[in-house]
């Protein structure tokens, strides 16, 4: 017996309860999402933002992505960089992840 076989009822079982979970927290949210954010997409974005405002007003993070771009700049000598990855991390991933579904479902 191969381990994967031996893993697979515990596998079956996991997949059981991610499924469970994803459709109470879609039944969660209301019908009416702006275009291009999921129904998963917006529970996270909620959270989060439920989450930070719970956060002490002196320690707290903002609700900020980092999707912009970087600069290095000395004087008059302005170079544009990369985009920063700075901010909240599972924003950031919202964020992106609605911006593909807005390519893939409406390419006009």
């Amino acid at each position: 017996m191969t381990r994967l076989q031996m893993a697979r009822p515990a596998l079956l079982s996991l997949q059981e309860q991610i499924n469970a979970l994803t459709n109470e927290l879609e039944a969660s949210v209301s019908s009416n999402l702006p275009r291009g954010v999921g129904k998963l997409t917006s529970v996270m974005l909620t959270r989060e933002d439920l989450r930070l405002a719970s956060v002490q007003q002196s320690s707290r993070h903002q609700f900020y992505t980092g999707l912009c771009p970087g600069e290095r700049s000395s004087g008059n000598k302005r170079v544009p960089g990369s985009v920063t990855k700075r901010g909240n991390p599972r924003v950031r991933v919202a964020l992106v992840e609605c911006a593909w579904r807005m390519v893939r479902f409406q390419p006009q």
